[in-house]
Protein backbone atom coordinates (compact mmCIF):
# COMPACT_ATOMS: atom_id res chain seq x y z
CA UNK A 1 0.00 0.00 0.00
CA UNK A 2 2.75 2.46 0.93
CA UNK A 3 4.90 1.51 -2.06
CA UNK A 4 1.99 1.94 -4.50
CA UNK A 5 0.97 5.27 -2.98
CA UNK A 6 4.51 6.70 -3.03
CA UNK A 7 5.17 5.63 -6.63
CA UNK A 8 1.80 6.94 -7.80
CA UNK A 9 1.61 10.28 -6.03
CA UNK A 10 5.20 11.07 -5.01
CA UNK A 11 7.12 9.55 -7.90
CA UNK A 12 9.62 7.90 -5.54
CA UNK A 13 10.07 4.51 -3.91
CA UNK A 14 10.02 4.44 -0.12
CA UNK A 15 9.70 0.69 0.48
CA UNK A 16 13.39 0.26 1.37
CA UNK A 17 12.91 2.67 4.30
CA UNK A 18 10.88 -0.03 5.97
CA UNK A 19 14.10 -1.60 7.28
CA UNK A 20 16.63 1.25 7.06
CA UNK A 21 16.90 4.90 6.10
CA UNK A 22 16.69 5.44 2.34
CA UNK A 23 20.13 5.24 0.71
CA UNK A 24 19.53 8.01 -1.83
CA UNK A 25 16.43 10.03 -0.93
CA UNK A 26 15.78 11.94 2.30
CA UNK A 27 13.33 9.35 3.59
CA UNK A 28 13.95 7.88 7.03
CA UNK A 29 12.51 4.77 8.64
CA UNK A 30 10.55 7.10 10.93
CA UNK A 31 8.99 8.73 7.85
CA UNK A 32 8.03 5.33 6.47
CA UNK A 33 6.18 4.26 9.60
CA UNK A 34 4.65 7.71 10.02
CA UNK A 35 3.17 7.29 6.54
CA UNK A 36 2.11 3.74 7.42
CA UNK A 37 0.36 4.92 10.55
CA UNK A 38 -1.39 7.68 8.65
CA UNK A 39 -2.70 5.37 5.92
CA UNK A 40 -3.71 2.51 8.17
CA UNK A 41 -5.40 4.73 10.74
CA UNK A 42 -8.11 5.57 8.22
CA UNK A 43 -11.25 3.49 8.51
CA UNK A 44 -14.59 3.05 6.81
CA UNK A 45 -17.73 3.41 8.87
CA UNK A 46 -21.34 4.45 8.58
CA UNK A 47 -22.96 6.97 10.88
CA UNK A 48 -26.65 7.36 11.65
CA UNK A 49 -27.05 10.96 10.47
CA UNK A 50 -30.84 10.78 10.57
CA UNK A 51 -30.80 10.35 14.37
CA UNK A 52 -28.50 13.28 15.23
CA UNK A 53 -31.28 15.82 15.73
CA UNK A 54 -33.41 13.34 17.66
CA UNK A 55 -30.46 12.50 19.93
CA UNK A 56 -29.83 16.20 20.51
CA UNK A 57 -33.43 16.69 21.62
CA UNK A 58 -33.26 13.66 23.91
CA UNK A 59 -30.00 14.94 25.42
CA UNK A 60 -31.58 18.33 26.13
CA UNK A 61 -34.60 16.67 27.74
CA UNK A 62 -32.36 14.53 29.93
CA UNK A 63 -30.35 17.58 30.99
CA UNK A 64 -33.54 19.45 31.91
CA UNK A 65 -34.82 16.47 33.91
CA UNK A 66 -31.51 16.18 35.74
CA UNK A 67 -31.57 19.87 36.64
CA UNK A 68 -35.18 19.66 37.80
CA UNK A 69 -34.75 16.67 40.08
CA UNK A 70 -31.36 17.74 41.35
CA UNK A 71 -33.04 20.92 42.57
CA UNK A 72 -35.83 18.94 44.24
CA UNK A 73 -33.39 16.55 45.91
CA UNK A 74 -31.16 19.41 47.05
CA UNK A 75 -34.16 21.15 48.62
CA UNK A 76 -35.20 17.92 50.33
CA UNK A 77 -31.72 17.49 51.77
CA UNK A 78 -31.67 21.10 52.99
CA UNK A 79 -34.99 20.54 54.75
CA UNK A 80 -33.33 17.64 56.55
CA UNK A 81 -30.51 19.93 57.68
CA UNK A 82 -27.99 18.64 55.13
CA UNK A 83 -26.16 21.48 53.41
CA UNK A 84 -23.44 20.87 50.77
CA UNK A 85 -20.05 22.56 51.27
CA UNK A 86 -20.25 26.15 50.12
CA UNK A 87 -16.75 26.29 48.63
CA UNK A 88 -15.14 24.07 46.02
CA UNK A 89 -11.33 23.89 45.88
CA UNK A 90 -9.34 22.89 42.80
CA UNK A 91 -5.79 21.96 41.92
CA UNK A 92 -3.90 24.88 40.41
CA UNK A 93 -0.73 23.06 39.32
CA UNK A 94 0.70 23.99 35.93
CA UNK A 95 1.13 20.28 35.25
CA UNK A 96 -2.67 19.84 35.22
CA UNK A 97 -3.72 20.28 31.60
CA UNK A 98 -7.44 19.67 32.07
CA UNK A 99 -9.59 19.45 35.19
CA UNK A 100 -13.00 18.20 34.11
CA UNK A 101 -14.55 19.20 37.42
CA UNK A 102 -14.25 22.82 36.28
CA UNK A 103 -13.96 22.50 32.49
CA UNK A 104 -15.39 25.58 30.70
CA UNK A 105 -18.42 24.81 28.57
CA UNK A 106 -16.60 26.00 25.44
CA UNK A 107 -13.90 23.35 25.99
CA UNK A 108 -16.22 20.48 26.91
CA UNK A 109 -15.98 18.63 23.60
CA UNK A 110 -17.48 15.31 22.55
CA UNK A 111 -18.73 13.37 19.58
CA UNK A 112 -22.38 12.78 20.34
CA UNK A 113 -24.13 13.43 23.64
CA UNK A 114 -23.18 10.49 25.84
CA UNK A 115 -21.16 12.61 28.29
CA UNK A 116 -23.96 15.06 28.97
CA UNK A 117 -23.78 18.85 28.78
CA UNK A 118 -20.99 19.03 31.39
CA UNK A 119 -19.08 17.04 33.98
CA UNK A 120 -20.87 16.07 37.17
CA UNK A 121 -20.80 18.77 39.82
CA UNK A 122 -19.69 18.08 43.36
CA UNK A 123 -22.55 18.08 45.84
CA UNK A 124 -25.30 17.31 43.30
CA UNK A 125 -27.22 14.04 43.13
CA UNK A 126 -26.99 11.63 40.20
CA UNK A 127 -28.29 8.13 39.55
CA UNK A 128 -25.73 5.36 39.93
CA UNK A 129 -25.66 3.31 36.71
CA UNK A 130 -24.89 0.04 38.51
CA UNK A 131 -27.23 0.19 41.50
CA UNK A 132 -29.94 2.52 40.21
CA UNK A 133 -29.69 4.49 43.46
CA UNK A 134 -29.44 8.26 43.68
CA UNK A 135 -26.06 9.25 45.12
CA UNK A 136 -24.24 12.53 45.65
CA UNK A 137 -21.19 13.32 43.49
CA UNK A 138 -17.99 13.88 45.44
CA UNK A 139 -15.29 14.37 42.80
CA UNK A 140 -16.57 16.18 39.73
CA UNK A 141 -16.05 13.46 37.10
CA UNK A 142 -17.09 13.57 33.47
CA UNK A 143 -19.15 10.38 33.08
CA UNK A 144 -21.03 8.90 30.14
CA UNK A 145 -24.78 8.44 30.63
CA UNK A 146 -25.84 4.74 30.42
CA UNK A 147 -28.96 5.56 28.39
CA UNK A 148 -26.71 5.91 25.32
CA UNK A 149 -25.07 2.49 25.69
CA UNK A 150 -26.73 1.12 22.56
CA UNK A 151 -24.98 3.60 20.23
CA UNK A 152 -22.16 1.91 18.30
CA UNK A 153 -20.18 2.42 15.11
CA UNK A 154 -21.50 0.63 12.04
CA UNK A 155 -18.61 -0.83 10.05
CA UNK A 156 -18.98 -3.00 6.98
CA UNK A 157 -17.73 -6.48 7.80
CA UNK A 158 -16.52 -7.01 4.25
CA UNK A 159 -14.08 -4.09 4.46
CA UNK A 160 -10.59 -5.08 5.59
CA UNK A 161 -9.86 -2.63 8.37
CA UNK A 162 -6.49 -2.61 10.11
CA UNK A 163 -7.31 0.34 12.35
CA UNK A 164 -7.58 -0.65 16.01
CA UNK A 165 -10.02 2.20 16.60
CA UNK A 166 -12.47 0.66 14.13
CA UNK A 167 -13.08 -2.15 16.60
CA UNK A 168 -14.10 0.29 19.33
CA UNK A 169 -17.66 1.67 19.77
CA UNK A 170 -16.39 5.18 19.10
CA UNK A 171 -18.84 6.88 16.76
CA UNK A 172 -21.21 9.18 18.64
CA UNK A 173 -19.86 8.25 22.09
CA UNK A 174 -16.43 9.84 22.51
CA UNK A 175 -15.22 12.54 24.89
CA UNK A 176 -12.29 14.55 23.55
CA UNK A 177 -9.98 17.07 25.14
CA UNK A 178 -9.14 20.49 23.71
CA UNK A 179 -6.12 20.54 21.39
CA UNK A 180 -2.80 21.40 23.03
CA UNK A 181 0.91 21.43 22.23
CA UNK A 182 2.85 18.60 23.81
CA UNK A 183 5.69 19.89 25.98
CA UNK A 184 6.41 16.66 27.84
CA UNK A 185 5.86 13.16 26.46
CA UNK A 186 4.35 11.71 29.65
CA UNK A 187 0.59 12.30 29.67
CA UNK A 188 -1.39 10.82 32.58
CA UNK A 189 -5.17 10.68 32.90
CA UNK A 190 -7.12 10.02 36.09
CA UNK A 191 -9.94 7.74 34.98
CA UNK A 192 -12.27 5.07 36.29
CA UNK A 193 -14.29 2.47 34.46
CA UNK A 194 -13.59 0.53 31.28
CA UNK A 195 -12.63 1.68 27.80
CA UNK A 196 -9.71 3.27 25.94
CA UNK A 197 -7.72 6.51 25.94
CA UNK A 198 -6.21 7.58 22.61
CA UNK A 199 -4.01 10.45 21.45
CA UNK A 200 -4.80 12.09 18.12
CA UNK A 201 -1.49 13.63 16.99
CA UNK A 202 -1.59 16.42 14.40
CA UNK A 203 -5.20 15.43 13.64
CA UNK A 204 -4.13 11.88 12.68
CA UNK A 205 -4.77 8.82 14.81
CA UNK A 206 -1.35 7.19 14.43
CA UNK A 207 -1.91 3.82 16.04
CA UNK A 208 -0.41 1.25 13.66
CA UNK A 209 3.25 0.27 13.47
CA UNK A 210 6.13 0.14 15.97
CA UNK A 211 6.43 3.93 16.19
CA UNK A 212 2.80 4.70 16.95
CA UNK A 213 1.45 1.77 18.92
CA UNK A 214 1.59 3.73 22.19
CA UNK A 215 -1.00 6.34 21.26
CA UNK A 216 -3.94 4.22 22.41
CA UNK A 217 -4.12 2.61 25.86
CA UNK A 218 -6.83 0.34 27.34
CA UNK A 219 -8.51 1.28 30.62
CA UNK A 220 -9.56 -1.48 32.99
CA UNK A 221 -12.17 -1.48 35.74
CA UNK A 222 -11.51 0.71 38.76
CA UNK A 223 -10.05 4.15 39.44
CA UNK A 224 -6.48 4.58 38.24
CA UNK A 225 -3.95 6.74 36.43
CA UNK A 226 -3.45 5.78 32.78
CA UNK A 227 -0.20 7.03 31.25
CA UNK A 228 0.61 7.49 27.56
CA UNK A 229 4.24 7.59 26.44
CA UNK A 230 4.21 10.28 23.74
CA UNK A 231 7.84 11.37 23.96
CA UNK A 232 8.23 10.98 20.21
CA UNK A 233 5.62 13.68 19.61
CA UNK A 234 6.94 16.48 21.83
CA UNK A 235 6.35 19.76 20.02
CA UNK A 236 3.36 18.40 18.10
CA UNK A 237 -0.26 19.41 18.63
CA UNK A 238 -2.71 16.76 19.73
CA UNK A 239 -5.91 16.02 21.59
CA UNK A 240 -7.01 13.05 23.67
CA UNK A 241 -10.05 10.86 23.11
CA UNK A 242 -11.85 8.87 25.82
CA UNK A 243 -13.91 5.95 24.50
CA UNK A 244 -16.02 3.88 26.93
CA UNK A 245 -16.40 0.17 26.27
CA UNK A 246 -19.78 -1.09 25.07
CA UNK A 247 -22.39 -1.01 27.84
CA UNK A 248 -19.80 0.34 30.30
CA UNK A 249 -18.90 3.62 31.92
CA UNK A 250 -15.63 5.50 31.53
CA UNK A 251 -15.20 8.57 33.73
CA UNK A 252 -12.47 11.21 33.44
CA UNK A 253 -11.37 13.77 36.00
CA UNK A 254 -7.83 15.01 35.35
CA UNK A 255 -5.24 15.11 32.56
CA UNK A 256 -1.67 15.93 33.59
CA UNK A 257 1.63 16.37 31.78
CA UNK A 258 5.14 15.40 32.86
CA UNK A 259 4.39 13.93 36.31
CA UNK A 260 6.15 10.88 37.74
CA UNK A 261 4.33 8.04 39.50
CA UNK A 262 5.32 9.53 42.86
CA UNK A 263 3.94 12.94 41.89
CA UNK A 264 0.71 11.33 40.70
CA UNK A 265 0.42 9.68 44.12
CA UNK A 266 0.77 13.11 45.72
CA UNK A 267 -2.01 14.40 43.45
CA UNK A 268 -4.24 11.55 44.67
CA UNK A 269 -3.54 12.52 48.28
CA UNK A 270 -4.33 16.18 47.65
CA UNK A 271 -7.53 15.33 45.81
CA UNK A 272 -8.65 13.17 48.73
CA UNK A 273 -8.17 16.14 51.07
CA UNK A 274 -10.01 18.51 48.71
CA UNK A 275 -12.88 16.04 48.32
CA UNK A 276 -13.14 15.23 52.03
CA UNK A 277 -15.86 17.81 52.86
CA UNK A 278 -17.96 16.57 49.93
CA UNK A 279 -17.34 12.95 50.87
CA UNK A 280 -18.58 13.58 54.41
CA UNK A 281 -21.62 15.43 53.08
CA UNK A 282 -22.29 12.67 50.53
CA UNK A 283 -22.16 9.97 53.21
CA UNK A 284 -24.84 11.73 55.26
CA UNK A 285 -26.91 12.67 52.21
CA UNK A 286 -26.81 9.17 50.71
CA UNK A 287 -27.86 7.66 54.02
CA UNK A 288 -30.79 10.07 54.20
CA UNK A 289 -31.84 9.33 50.61
CA UNK A 290 -31.90 5.61 51.39
CA UNK A 291 -34.21 6.25 54.34
CA UNK A 292 -36.71 8.30 52.38
CA UNK A 293 -40.06 6.50 52.55
CA UNK A 294 -41.99 5.46 49.45
CA UNK A 295 -44.54 8.24 49.85
CA UNK A 296 -41.82 10.84 49.50
CA UNK A 297 -40.17 9.00 46.63
CA UNK A 298 -43.41 9.15 44.64
CA UNK A 299 -43.14 12.92 44.51
CA UNK A 300 -39.82 12.49 42.69
CA UNK A 301 -41.08 9.92 40.16
CA UNK A 302 -41.36 11.37 36.67
CA UNK A 303 -43.97 8.89 35.45
CA UNK A 304 -45.63 5.77 36.84
CA UNK A 305 -47.41 3.68 34.22
CA UNK A 306 -49.12 1.64 36.94
CA UNK A 307 -51.88 4.21 36.46
CA UNK A 308 -52.83 2.19 33.38
CA UNK A 309 -52.70 5.14 30.99
CA UNK A 310 -50.34 6.78 28.49
CA UNK A 311 -51.89 10.21 29.08
CA UNK A 312 -49.46 12.96 28.08
CA UNK A 313 -47.18 10.56 26.18
CA UNK A 314 -46.95 9.96 22.43
CA UNK A 315 -47.26 6.30 21.46
CA UNK A 316 -46.25 5.35 17.91
CA UNK A 317 -47.10 1.94 16.50
CA UNK A 318 -48.47 -1.03 18.41
CA UNK A 319 -45.37 -2.35 20.19
CA UNK A 320 -46.37 -0.86 23.56
CA UNK A 321 -50.07 -1.68 23.28
CA UNK A 322 -53.00 0.70 23.69
CA UNK A 323 -52.55 0.84 27.47
CA UNK A 324 -49.71 -0.14 29.83
CA UNK A 325 -49.67 -3.68 31.21
CA UNK A 326 -49.81 -2.95 34.92
CA UNK A 327 -48.77 -5.34 37.66
CA UNK A 328 -52.42 -5.69 38.73
CA UNK A 329 -53.53 -6.80 35.26
CA UNK A 330 -50.60 -9.17 34.89
CA UNK A 331 -51.30 -10.81 38.25
CA UNK A 332 -54.99 -11.17 37.34
CA UNK A 333 -54.05 -12.80 34.04
CA UNK A 334 -51.69 -15.21 35.77
CA UNK A 335 -54.37 -16.07 38.32
CA UNK A 336 -56.88 -16.76 35.55
CA UNK A 337 -54.39 -18.98 33.76
CA UNK A 338 -53.77 -21.06 36.87
CA UNK A 339 -57.51 -21.64 37.34
CA UNK A 340 -57.84 -22.92 33.78
CA UNK A 341 -55.19 -25.53 34.43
Amino acid sequence: MIDVMSKTFLGVTVACARCHDHKFDAISTADYYALSGYLQSSNYRQVRFESLEQNRQVANQLANLDARYQTLILERLKQAGLQPPSQVSYLTDESVLFDYSRMPQSQYLQEGYVYGPSARQQGLAYMDAKTGEVTVETGGWSTNVPIWDGIESITEGSVRNQNALAKLPKSGRTLRSPTFELENGRISCLVKGTGHVGACVDSHRLIVGPLHNQTIVPVHEGQRWVTLNLQRYVGHRLHLEFIPASDAQLSVRLVTQGLTDQQLGEIDHRLANLDKPFQEYANRANEFLKRVDQANIKSLVFEDFESGSYDGWTVTGEAFGKIPRTAKKLSAKLSLGSRRR
